[in-house]
């Protein structure tokens, strides 16, 4: 992890380590949330101040011999549209108890900042709600997808209830917060 003000470098560095580790023959992941990289692939204008004798060189070599794949989230036009399950298919664990579990638990940390997060009575009531609905749904319906899982929340079935007091109600409005959280966040649809 590289920290730093704004125009104190952070780029050209990363930039320049993954040059150097991709001519070394090391592969490297940059996932850029503020899109300072989208332009990775694109050879250098000029030499940057900094370079010593060489670098130029390097960087040249960096284009010519190594590969570099651009992955767009949310996208379906450009580049390489990148989609992440936000829950995964179910149906290969039904047959492990314990492995649908972690799965299931897992996902839960992974949605729970989005429909529980705080330590509100009502937060931890709505993560008892998700938990408990995700473990039905992962059982009954195992291939069905974060969609399926909205729409599950939506009329949530009495068999899936913890038997709390307006669990329905909560149950609704955690799919709403899964809902409103699709449309903002490209890495919770399920296409692109």
């Amino acid at each position: 992890m590289i920290l730093g003000g704004s125009g104190s470098g952070k780029s050209v560095t990363i930039r320049r380590i993954v040059e150097e580790a991709a001519l070394a023959g090391i592969p490297s992941i940059v996932i850029d949330c503020a899109q300072d990289m989208c332009l990775f692939d694109q050879p250098w204008k000029a030499p940057h101040e900094l370079w010593e004798e060489g670098d130029a060189e390097k960087a040249k070599q960096f284009q010519t011999q190594t590969e570099q794949i651009i992955w767009t989230p949310g996208s379906l036009t450009s580049g390489n549209p990148l989609s992440l399950r936000p829950l995964p298919d179910f149906k290969p664990l039904q047959s492990d108890a314990e492995e649908l579990e972690d799965a299931v638990l897992m996902a839960c940390d992974g949605l729970k900042e989005i429909v529980a997060s705080g330590n509100s009575q009502k937060a931890k009531k709505s993560h008892g709600i998700l938990v408990n609905s995700l473990r039905y749904f992962a059982k009954h319906f195992p291939d069905k997808g974060l969609n399926g899982f909205i729409e599950f929340l939506s009329e949530l079935p009495n068999e899936a209830e913890l038997g709390l007091e307006k669990e329905q109600k909560l149950a609704k409005e955690i799919a709403g917060s899964l809902k409103v959280e699709q449309t903002t966040n490209p890495l919770l649809t399920e296409g692109g």
